[in-house]
């Protein structure tokens, strides 16, 4: 081996190979570039940690301390005749004293969005009270609507069962005088037939019908249960067949709610 030649096993030789382990950076730029965003991050950090004058704080500070005679305006005033704790107008005791408040505008938005928001809001509370308000009157309706469905048909059924028990009486009544008919069909129960035989019904048997059809059930009621009153002296509310007129007067009244 020659003296020029470099050993392998010797550390400069070895300073030659380049570093192919992965996962490190081989570019000297990207380096770079990493070192900086490192001391950024740093710099960031450090920054948070110092405490930042308050801007706002001291803004509102010197809004609310008034203008002392170093302001160049205030001096101007001083030198057309103004004294300190006047007011501003024809005499010293008209005008304002104070100078007109200042708002800062804290956002980026038009000056007109803000009054324009309110405006809607308020538009939207006012539809969303009108919208409940008229569900609860909805509510109410359907409730009111429904409880005088219930005692309509209520009543309705009631009327049907008095109507069936008049009509067992005054058959029983009409039966015991020696009544073989009714004075109207309808007065005595329902009498069911043959389908077969409904061909051979006469012009009569349908014109009671027709005439049965023209009453509603209470109305039929009524009319029953007066005949039964007048005819026999039979009170239905009671449930008692008097004597006679005479001993009719005992009945407490015409009606239900008599007795």
């Amino acid at each position: 081996m020659s003296s020029d030649e470099d050993d392998y096993m010797s550390e400069k030789w070895l300073e030659n190979i380049p570093d192919v382990r992965p996962g490190l950076i081989k570019d000297r730029v990207k380096l770079r570039e990493n070192d900086v965003k490192a001391k950024q991050k740093i710099n960031s950090q450090i920054q948070k940690q110092i405490k930042k004058p308050d801007f706002k704080e001291k803004l509102e500070q010197g809004l609310s301390s008034a203008i002392d005679e170093s302001n160049k305006g205030f001096a101007m005033l001083q030198k057309m005749g103004y004294k300190k704790g006047e007011s501003l107008g024809k005499t010293s005791t008209e005008g304002i004293k104070e100078p007109i408040g200042i708002k800062i505008k804290e956002n980026r938005s038009g000056l007109g969005l803000e009054a324009k928001r309110k405006e809607d809001e308020e538009k939207k509370k006012r539809f969303r009270e009108q919208i409940l308000k008229r569900k609860h009157q909805n509510t109410q309706n359907t409730e009111q609507d429904f409880k005088k469905r219930m005692i309509e048909k209520m009543e309705s059924r009631k009327t049907e069962g008095c109507f069936k028990k008049c009509q067992k009486v005054c058959k029983s009544l009409d039966e015991t005088n020696d009544n073989e008919e009714p004075l109207y069909k309808w007065f005595w129960p329902p009498v069911f037939k043959d389908p077969s035989e409904e061909e051979d019904r006469d012009d009569e048997e349908k014109e009671d019908e027709q005439e049965e059809d023209e009453y509603t059930t209470p109305e039929k009621f009524e009319i029953i249960k007066k005949y039964l009153r007048d005819q026999y002296c039979y009170c239905f509310w009671c449930g008692t067949k008097y004597d006679d007129e005479e001993d009719l007067k005992n009945c407490p009244g015409i009606e239900e709610d008599d007795h």
